[in-house]
């Protein structure tokens, strides 16, 4: 029964301020800010040639997220295909 119950609490959906959904794929991530018609990226690992100093390899990417701070964001995940980590 806990597993039900963590299962019914997943559903349960808070007055949510930003939705963001965001899709892996197999090599890059594509995000969907729902609120905000038209502002949806990609994000690319950077090439190790492109890393500056203390840029961590494999971490890096060519577009950050950006998310505000102390709302409720509800993230949507989901992939298109085989995702590596």
């Amino acid at each position: 029964m806990p597993s039900l119950e963590a299962l019914y609490q997943t559903e349960q959906q808070a007055e949510t301020v930003l939705t963001v959904k965001v899709v892996g794929h197999q090599w890059f991530w594509s995000y969907n800010y729902r609120d905000f018609p038209g502002l949806e990226f990609d994000s690319y690992i950077k090439p190790l040639d492109e890393l500056s100093l203390g840029e961590l390899r494999l971490l890096e990417t060519d577009n950050r997220v950006v998310l505000p701070v102390q709302i409720i964001i509800r993230l949507v995940l989901t992939s298109i295909d085989v995702l590596h980590r």
